[in-house]
């Protein structure tokens, strides 16, 4: 899969960049690309662990089960800033709950997010960042994104 060309930047963070982009197959989807932020540029041991728990996140990301978790289509893991390359969202949660505050009803999707949160305590896995920006609509459920902070619980 070939990026033709980057759209529009949807959301930036410490240690990515998301964007909207076209590719080959002349469809439309979301890259997250490896790019820390000014601040961590500086130190290059820090960059590499980032960029190792970057490369983590994407092939946990990549054997979750699309049923619940945003399906990885497309990365390149071997170039000095590894992307991936998923569907681009219908929604995210942050915008539903606002919408469900307007119209005074609890939000969508809560068993959605429940059912995703089983599958990953089942496998003995915690998502450690599990907020709403986290969370989006992709072919009418709810599913979890952004593995970064993902751990394995550990028998006590």
């Amino acid at each position: 899969m070939k990026i033709e060309s980057v759209i529009e930047n949807i959301n930036r963070g410490g240690f990515g960049i998301i964007d909207k982009v076209k590719c080959d197959d002349g469809n439309i989807y979301a890259r997250k690309t490896f790019s820390p932020s000014d601040e961590f540029k500086k130190d290059l041991d820090l960059c590499d662990r980032l960029k190792i728990r970057f490369i983590r996140e994407v092939k946990t990301q990549k054997i979750l089960p699309s049923d619940y978790f945003i399906p990885i289509l497309f990365e390149d893991l071997n170039v000095t800033n590894p992307y991936f390359i998923m569907p681009l969202a219908d929604d995210v949660f942050t915008d539903e709950i606002a919408r469900s505050k307007t119209e005074g009803r609890n939000p969508d999707g809560l068993g959605d997010i429940l059912n995703a949160l089983e599958f990953l305590h089942d496998k003995a896995l915690v998502h450690r960042d599990l907020k709403p920006q986290n969370i989006l609509k992709h072919n009418g459920i709810w599913k979890l994104a952004d593995f970064g902070l993902i751990n394995i619980v550990q028998n006590c």
